[in-house]
C-alpha cells in the first residue's frame, strides 16, 4: 500500500547476512565493519552422479566438491573477497577456476553447465577469506542486535544463542529450548502418493509429509519431463508468501538454479497460475513475465 508505520521495540534483530554492516550503519555511519564478505560460486552441470567427489586440496590450497544434486551435479565452490550486494553475480574468473580445477579428473565440462549462481558468506573478521572462521557472532548496540557469521547447518544454534542473549539483556526468563529435539516442518515418513515415482520422490524430498497437501492443489505437470507440479506454484503463493515469478522459480521450486532454459520455458505457465491468485490484470501479468525473463539471467 505504500503506507509507512513506526514500530517501537526494546530489541531489534539485524539478521541480514552480508548486508548486515549496511544496516548497522543506519544507526551509526561511522561504525567499523564486522564483516569480510566472501563470494561462493556454484555451477550446476548436466552430469548425473551416484556419488560425490571431493578434492581436498586444489592447486591454491582450497577444497572443491562435486555432488549429486536433483539429477544433476553441483560443482563448488570459490572463496574470494566480494563487496556486499543484493544480487551477487558469478564472475567469469570464478567459473573458469571451477572448470579448470575439475578438468584433470573429469575432463572438459564447460559444455555441461546448465546454471550458475553466486552467494555471499557473511564472514566475521578481516584477512584472507578462506582462513576466516565460520562461527557466528552477536553484537549489541543501543538495542540493535546484529547476528553475523555462522552457516546454514548451524542456524538453529545461532537463533538460540541470539534469543537467549536478548532475554538475558532484557531480564526475561525463558523455558529451556526444545529446538534440538523438534523436527523440521515436514519431517516424517514418506507419504503414499498415487503419482509417478519421480514426482512422488521430488515432492517428498521438497515438502516432506506436506507433499499430499501440495499435490492436492494441482497434479498437472508444470513442464513435460520434469517432476514439478502446477500445485507447487499455488502452494508457493498461498503458503510460502511468493509474490514474484522468480520467488517461485528460483527461491521456492529451485528450477532456475538447475536449468535456466527450462525455467524460462515454465515461466509463462507460472505467471498464468499466479495472476488470479494475486489479483494481477493482463498488463501486470505481462510486466511480471518480462521482468522475470530478465531476472533469469542473474537469478535475482
Amino acid at each position: 500500500t505504500g503506507k509507512e508505520v513506526e514500530v517501537f521495540a526494546k530489541a531489534v534483530v539485524n539478521a541480514t547476512g552480508p548486508l548486515a554492516d549496511g544496516v548497522r550503519r543506519l544507526l551509526d555511519p561511522d561504525l567499523p565493519p564486522l564483516l569480510t564478505p566472501s563470494s561462493g560460486v556454484h555451477l550446476v552441470l548436466d552430469y548425473p552422479l551416484k556419488t560425490g567427489l571431493l578434492i581436498p586440496k586444489t592447486r591454491d590450497g582450497r577444497v572443491l566438491f562435486l555432488l549429486p544434486y536433483r539429477g544433476m551435479a553441483l560443482l563448488g565452490t570459490t572463496d574470494l573477497p566480494a563487496e556486499p550486494a543484493f544480487c551477487p553475480l558469478p564472475r567469469e574468473e570464478e567459473v573458469a577456476y571451477l572448470l579448470e580445477e575439475i578438468r584433470p579428473y573429469l575432463g572438459d565440462l564447460s559444455g555441461r553447465v546448465r546454471a550458475s549462481w553466486s552467494g555471499l558468506r557473511p564472514l566475521v573478521g578481516k584477512g584472507e577469506t578462506r582462513l576466516l572462521v565460520r562461527d557466528h557472532h552477536i553484537e549489541e548496540l543501543r538495542g540493535l542486535y546484529t547476528l553475523v557469521g555462522g552457516k546454514w547447518t548451524t542456524f538453529r544454534l545461532m537463533a538460540l544463542d541470539l534469543v537467549e542473549r536478548i532475554a538475558k539483556d532484557l531480564g526475561l526468563s525463558l523455558p529451556p529450548s526444545t529446538s534440538h529435539t523438534t523436527p523440521l516442518l515436514g519431517a516424517g515418513e514418506r507419504p503414499l502418493l498415487d503419482l509417478p515415482e519421480a514426482v512422488a520422490r521430488h515432492l517428498y524430498e521438497t515438502y516432506g509429509t506436506l507433499a499430499p497437501k501440495v499435490a492436492a492443489l494441482g497434479e498437472r505437470p508444470l513442464l513435460p519431463g520434469l517432476p514439478y507440479l502446477e500445485g507447487e506454484v499455488v502452494w508457493a503463493v498461498r503458503q510460502e508468501l511468493a509474490t514474484k515469478p522468480m520467488d517461485v522459480l528460483a527461491r521456492r521450486l529451485g528450477l532456475a538454479l538447475l536449468d535456466r532454459e527450462k525455467a524460462l520455458s515454465a515461466l509463462p505457465r507460472v505467471v498464468e497460475i499466479m495472476a488470479p491468485l494475486l489479483g494481477w490484470d493482463e498488463g501486470r501479468a505481462q510486466a511480471e513475465l518480462e521482468e522475470a525473463k530478465g531476472n533469469l539471467s542473474t537469478l535475482c
